[in-house]
């Protein structure tokens, strides 16, 4: 075989490798994301909770519980769709907000009527997780954390909000 040819097999060689591997799904990312185009969420589910685990299905109870909850407390948010009439504040460090199913689309919490604050979820405690829900029309931020350290936001769905779907202000510590 001439050395040309040689090199020129090589060549389509590396190419068909190269094509392959870019053509070839990514089986870590395709496990660990979510499929947002479905009607219905296709995130894997969260590792059960732990620690204290409350279920509420009101809207003030929610708001209630966020700002007032013990550290590393889950608050499962009952399916329904909620009218909120102001933010929910979470202040304690570990707290979890999850929709009780899993799926998003199950847990709304509409800030559309809303007589106090700007925020949908305002985040002021570290190690915070707000997991499973849809959060809609609220008049400035989605969710915003304030200088907190670790938040997960997870299949979450933010829509039609005023300014930004997640704010995150740092402090001055670098947090």
């Amino acid at each position: 075989m001439s050395k040309k040819l040689s090199s020129t097999l090589i060549r389509i060689t590396i190419l068909v490798v190269i094509v392959a591997f870019l053509a070839a799904p990514n089986q870590s990312a395709a496990q660990s994301s979510c499929d947002q185009r479905a009607s219905t969420t296709a995130c894997p589910p969260l590792p059960p909770p732990t620690g204290t685990v409350v279920q509420v299905d009101n809207e003030s109870e929610l708001r209630n519980l966020a700002e007032n909850a013990a550290e590393n407390t889950t608050i499962l948010v009952s399916a329904n769709t909620y009218a909120m009439q102001d933010y929910v504040r979470v202040v304690s460090d570990g707290i979890a907000i999850r929709g009780a199913t899993g799926n998003r689309d199950d847990v709304i919490l509409d800030f559309g009527g809303m007589v106090g604050g700007h925020f949908g979820i305002l985040v002021e405690g570290d190690d915070a997780t707000i997991a499973d829900l849809t959060i809609r029309n609220a008049s400035d931020h989605g969710v915003s954390i304030q200088g907190r350290d670790r938040p997960i936001l997870y299949n979450l769905h933010i829509q039609d909000i005023g300014d930004q779907l997640v704010k995150v202000n740092p402090w001055g510590d670098g947090s």
